[in-house]
């Protein structure tokens, strides 16, 4: 997706959490400052990445259907599984419970 909100504007990859809200978790190269919510991902853990990285599992995203540029292969059952667990276990603090809820909820319903 072409994340106008990134600074400066770039591509970005993300994880759809919410078609219906237009929901989504951004992946950074580096964890954000702050450490809350950043999931290490590898490269072998979807065909999209293509080094190391962090799901910022932080903050929800809202990015409109024009924004998004190239749609991917779902996350596996396993990653999802894996991303659950760990959000299950030490939740960010900042994160609304809402949004952790729909965001376990989209999980979930990939495994």
């Amino acid at each position: 997706m072409y994340a106008t909100i990134a600074k400066p504007p770039k591509e970005k990859i993300a994880i759809c959490i919410s078609a219906d809200r237009e929901w989504f978790l951004w992946i950074n190269t580096e964890a954000r400052f702050h450490g809350q919510g950043q999931i290490p991902l590898t490269a072998a853990d979807h065909p999209a990445l293509r080094h190391d990285c962090f799901l910022d599992a932080s903050r929800v995203l809202s990015h409109a259907e024009s924004d998004i540029t190239h749609e991917r292969d779902e996350i596996s059952a396993d990653l999802a599984r894996r991303i659950h667990a760990e959000l299950t276990a030490s939740p960010p603090a900042k994160l609304p419970g809402a949004h952790l809820q729909v965001i376990l909820e989209a999980l979930a319903a990939q495994f």
